[in-house]
């Protein structure tokens, strides 16, 4: 769009909104007298005197009081809202993931075994096998005890079967192949 036209399309409305504002009808006067007739009947029903309201037309009107009047004005207290519990807690945050159960407590385990593989060897049948324990090494046979606690049940290569006496609980060690 060229420059002169939008020029003169703007000069155009601001022309005629400028004729409606000078010109035009009149509708809020009405409309503002009708609010403040009704105004009047509520200040009225309610006992408050509305001669007390002027208006620069004659009109009554809440909007503007006569300052010489004070000591007859009466001021109306704003009443509170009516709320019930329901509503007050409309907004509040809930949870409702259900709690979790109170399992009961998991049976007791045996500790890990405190014995690592060093070897092993078969010599007349019966399988021997070597263990280390911090600075001990043991050497020990199907059906020994060891430490007081542990019973060697059974060596079949690649395991080793150990029974921890305090909760009678079975545990393996790997011990490799039978070569």
């Amino acid at each position: 769009m060229q420059p002169k036209v939008r020029w003169t399309i703007l000069l155009t409305l601001l022309t005629l909104s400028a004729g409606l504002v000078l010109f035009g009808d009149e509708p809020r006067s009405e409309k503002l007298n009708s609010i403040v007739d009704s105004t009047t009947s509520v200040a009225e029903k309610r006992g408050i005197d509305a001669s007390n309201f002027k208006q620069s037309n004659g009109r009554s009107s809440p909007l503007q009081t006569n300052p010489t009047d004070k000591d007859q004005q009466e001021i109306l207290a704003i009443r509170p809202r009516i709320s019930d519990a329901e509503t007050a807690e409309a907004f509040i945050a809930r949870n409702w993931t259900l709690p979790p159960l109170s399992l009961p407590p998991p049976p007791p385990t045996a500790p890990p075994l405190p014995f690592s593989f060093l070897g092993k060897k078969f010599e007349d049948g019966i399988w021997e096998v070597f263990l280390g324990e911090q600075d001990n090494t043991y050497v020990v046979k199907e059906h020994d005890v060891l430490n007081q606690h542990y019973i060697i049940e059974a060596i079949h290569p690649p395991t080793m079967t150990i029974t921890y006496t305090p909760l009678q609980q079975q545990q393996t060690l790997a011990i490799g192949d039978a070569q």
